[in-house]
């Protein structure tokens, strides 16, 4: 139950609202503003202060409204979500600009959302000559601090976006359940961004980014696979041995730099004890696809495994390509087949695919199941 209060006056074109306060069994919210419609531009000024929200208490369970959002399931597994692509319509800030300046102040002291704790920050919003500036003022959440700028400007005829952002300390983990329903990344989070663009729609702005950004991600782990364990699975045809399904890793990082919509990364790396991990290449952001190679290496070691791994330091690159909704992912078998007598012996009598066409019992000639290698490797990616 939610207890509103507000007293709210008005002088012709101007009104204002004040000693405003909304409380319940989790919430306590207080506000004013003021607004003055008796220029030709109306002037709006707002302050919002939430000094406790729940807002778990006031969502419904997470398994059932999982439940009812989940797309139908499609022959063999989960239908891919379709893409969406970018809107054409204006973007409907353009039209608010001509009518409306002012500013808005939102203050957090308390805030808990699903697996996210926001202990201080303060939002704030200003609107004047037809130029929108919103910044966000060390936002303090999962143990980090995040803050950005962002500058939409239509004073022009084609309006123009500047953004900044840089994000400190944050773990990665409730970040990405919380926002992506995602919780094989953990670790924690450092990243600086900035860009630009114009244009009058998504499709505008997102066709003319530009702009750099570094992200890293220390002392974490993927989790829901062991990435050094499935090379292992693959360079003995399936019979490595059973480990703990994550992968624990000291940094992952990289940079990237953005022109015309178009994302480039060259210096993906991930360090860990038994396997190291590069990646290169591009994401067009306008058809929003993904043209993405990425190579996994096992460490050179003598222990476990019964000795030196057949796969360490060979490089296995893993192909990513086509739409953000659904994505391929094909290993480069080749590289398996060049190896020789990588399988032979692992697969003798167990009548397994045995790349490279060797013989399998039965005098039958068995070729390499690509599917199969990119089954065990796609969940790195997920």
């Amino acid at each position: 139950m939610l207890k509103v209060h507000a007293t709210l006056t008005s002088d012709g074109p101007k009104t204002t609202l004040k000693d405003a306060s909304i409380t319940g069994k989790a919430i306590k919210i207080s506000a004013e503003m003021q607004y003055d419609g008796s220029k030709p531009l109306a002037a709006v000024s707002a302050k919002l202060s939430v000094e406790q929200a729940d807002l778990n208490s006031y969502l419904p369970p997470e398994e059932a409204s999982a439940g009812k959002s989940a797309a139908p399931a499609a022959k063999g597994g989960a239908a891919p979500a379709a893409a969406s692509g970018w809107s054409t319509a204006p973007f409907g800030v353009l039209a608010l600009l001509q009518e409306v300046g002012g500013d808005a102040t939102l203050q957090l002291a308390s805030v808990h959302y699903r697996d996210l704790d926001v202990k201080q920050g303060a939002l704030k919003a200003t609107a004047a000559n037809k130029v929108l500036t919103v910044s966000l003022d060390k936002l303090s959440l999962a143990q980090g601090t995040i803050s950005g700028k962002l500058t939409f400007d239509a004073s022009a005829a084609v309006p123009k976006l500047d953004y900044q952002l840089s994000v400190a300390g944050v773990q990665a983990l409730p970040l990405l359940k919380t926002f992506a329903n995602n919780s094989r990344l953990s670790g924690t989070l450092e990243c600086e961004m900035s860009g630009q663009g114009n244009g009058k729609s998504e499709k505008e702005l997102v066709g003319t980014l530009s702009g750099k950004g570094q992200l890293k991600i220390t002392n974490g782990a993927i989790h829901g696979i062991n990435i050094a364990q499935a090379m292992r699975v693959i360079g003995t045809a399936g019979f490595g041995g059973s480990q703990a399904e994550q992968t624990d890793f000291a940094e992952l990082s990289g940079t990237y730099t953005m022109k015309d919509g178009i994302l480039t990364n060259s210096d993906l790396k991930m360090d860990a004890p038994l396997v190291r991990l590069s990646g290169k290449g591009t994401v067009p952001f306008p058809p929003q696809t993904l043209d993405y190679t990425v190579e996994a290496k096992l460490v050179a070691t003598t222990q476990g495994q019964g000795g030196k791994d057949a796969l360490a330091g060979v490089p296995i690159p893993i192909k990513i390509s086509g739409p953000w909704s659904n994505p391929s992912y094909q290993p480069d078998i080749n590289v398996l087949k060049s190896i020789p007598g990588l399988l032979g012996g692992a697969t003798k009598g167990l009548g397994l695919p045995i790349p490279g066409g060797q013989t399998a019992p039965g005098g039958t000639t068995q070729t390499p199941a690509a599917g199969d290698v990119t089954k065990t490797l796609k969940g790195l990616f997920k």
